[in-house]
């Protein structure tokens, strides 16, 4: 009688961990970046788990950082963040193949390179 009874409860579990996967899959995916950069978001993202940022940068003024990595192609990948929002976009730099290019942007928007980066965005 036991095992009959647990068997619902399994199933249950189950349902319970699926519907909780996709929750976090629908807010982590379909976020704005994704939204409005598709494929690049997903890229960049992977690239931030896998390899880590190259670097961080933050604009005082509206208080963003951005995450820098390298994506397939030599391109550049830019997440940009903001600690009581999450994610706001997430971009490829088509045509700056030079990370001198992607540094001269950030900086003539503002940013400035951070070497201690915030333990939320970790």
């Amino acid at each position: 009688m036991t095992t009959t009874m647990c068997k619902p409860m399994v199933s249950l579990l189950l349902l319970a961990l699926i519907i909780v996967a996709i929750i976090i899959f629908i807010t982590t995916v379909l976020s704005h970046g994704y939204e409005r950069h598709g494929i690049e978001a997903i890229q960049i993202d992977a690239c931030l788990r896998n390899q880590g940022p190259i670097s961080v940068w933050h604009n005082p003024t509206t208080n963003r950082f951005i995450q820098l990595c390298q994506v397939p192609g030599g391109k550049y990948g830019l997440q940009v963040s903001q600690e009581d929002i999450g994610e706001i976009t997430a971009f490829i730099k088509d045509k700056m193949s030079d990370l001198q290019q992607v540094t001269t942007y950030l900086r003539n928007r503002g940013y400035e390179l951070i070497k201690e980066v915030p333990e939320w965005l970790k």
